[in-house]
């Protein structure tokens, strides 16, 4: 199911059958290793898995099904093992824009004041 799938993400409840675990603790250990697990969230506010999460996941699984780790002993071999997920990075702004935008706000700003101060 999970391996010849051409989906690009799957729900908690599929998740849960391709991992053979509940779905209480495919959100737990998603809470628990959010650094290296994060489901999109689509309409409702449900959780959807790529195969990126699902492949951690079964690696979780398999440390402390088989393996016996404690889920702080998972956080460590994770963290060493594997990257974490990127925080969402913005490109970088085009100086020149910013400070075409910078000249706008400031004209603006004065054109506020003098409206202001000739109101009084």
């Amino acid at each position: 199911m999970f391996e010849n799938s051409e989906k690009n993400s799957y729900s908690i409840g599929e998740t849960a059958k391709i991992l053979g675990i509940e779905q209480h603790v495919v959100r737990f250990w998603s809470n628990t290793f959010c650094d290296h697990i994060r489901p999109l969230r689509k309409a409702g506010d449900r959780r959807y898995y790529t195969k990126a999460d699902i492949e951690t996941l079964f690696k979780i699984k398999d440390m402390v099904y088989n393996q016996k780790y404690s889920l702080s002993g998972v956080k460590q071999v994770l963290q060493n093992t594997s990257p974490k997920v990127a925080p969402q990075t913005y490109a970088p702004a085009d100086s020149s824009k910013l400070n075409q935008l910078d000249t706008q706000v400031n004209s603006l700003k004065k054109s506020i004041e003098s409206f202001l101060s000739n109101d009084n």
